[in-house]
């Protein structure tokens, strides 16, 4: 049984293969909505990547990512991932923990990562092709869940 936390609404505004610039904030664009019960991760995400996943682990896949720096040097990262094919303008892609998954981790200043969740629901997508370079506008409308 999963407990419920927070709605995140997320918008992207970039183009795919941006996941490539080593500064998140750098060239994209993104809105969102997180309200958790934790006062200390209340956030505006202000950065966001999109392309090819640059994790070992996820090769051959596609990384959503919106970023946020936190007062203490922290980052706030939602993350979705799906198989390139998915990304299709006009698509509704659902997020099933199966062939799409979407999680939140909080990186320390040091880089430690902490799992903080799973990010269930939709993501539509405006504009958007797995190809190096295309305009990529989309929106997540997720709930976060912890385990």
């Amino acid at each position: 049984c999963w407990e419920y936390e927070a709605e995140v609404v997320v918008t992207f505004d970039t183009v795919f293969g941006s996941i490539s610039n080593e500064n998140a904030y750098e060239d994209s664009g993104s809105t969102t909505t997180f309200v958790p019960e934790q006062d200390d991760l209340k956030v505006n995400f202000h950065g966001v990547q999109v392309g090819m996943s640059d994790d070992p682990e996820q090769v051959g896949m596609a990384t959503l990512r919106a970023w946020s720096l936190l007062v203490d040097g922290s980052s706030l990262i939602a993350v979705w991932v799906m198989p390139p094919e998915a990304i299709q303008a006009g698509a509704t892609v659902s997020v099933d923990f199966d062939k799409v998954v979407g999680y939140l981790v909080l990186f320390s200043p040091s880089w430690e990562m902490e799992f903080l969740g799973y990010l269930g629901g939709d993501i539509l997508i405006e504009e958007g092709e797995p190809e190096e370079g295309a305009p990529f506008k989309a929106s997540v409308n997720a709930i976060w869940f912890q385990p």
